[in-house]
Parts: structure tokens; sequence; C-alpha cells
């Protein structure tokens, strides 16, 4: 929330929400105030539900959700999404 107190930003920046319908009820409370709190001050949130009947149904279709959101991203920008050379770094220093 401090990084979007200080002082009003708009774009390039698009805030997502990922909401379930299995979130407790404090979970809830935080999202309402954390809008009310930043409103005027970052973008409007893109609230996206998460689907899925379980919590492993949940949990799976986010990480699926996030690698396609990612994917369509770099494409947008006319990069390739295959190679990431900071975890290919990270797969060497492993090994070593």
């Amino acid at each position: 929330m401090i990084g979007w107190s200080s002082h009003p930003i708009q774009k390039p920046y698009a805030v997502v929400d990922l909401r379930s319908n299995l979130e407790h009820p404090r979970v809830q409370k935080r999202f309402e105030v954390t809008e009310n709190l930043l409103s005027g001050r970052r973008p409007a949130p893109n609230i996206v539900q998460i689907e899925g009947e379980t919590l492993l149904e949940q949990l799976l279709w986010t990480i699926a959700f996030g690698d396609f959101v990612s994917i369509y991203l770099a494409l947008l920008n006319n990069i390739n999404p295959a190679p990431v050379e900071l975890v290919e770094k990270f797969k060497l220093e492993l090994n070593k």
C-alpha cells in the first residue's frame, strides 16, 4: 500500500485483484479496505474471479491463468516468453 500512497499512479500500471469464492471474510474485508484507502491513488482494480469448486482446483486455475497472462503480455510487448535468462542462470548456480 505504501508504494501506491506516495503519489497517484495511473499508467502504464494495471491492478488485478484475484478473488475467490473461498476467501475468508477477513480477506474480503482487506480487499474492501484497501480499495477504499487507495481509491484515486492507483488505477481501479480489475477483478478476476478465480474459477474452481475446491481449493486445489482454484490453485491450479490460478497458476494456469498467471502463466497465460505472462505469455500474452510478453507477446504483446514483442518479447519471446520462452527463454528466461535469469531463470537459466539460477538453474546453473543450483547445479554447481
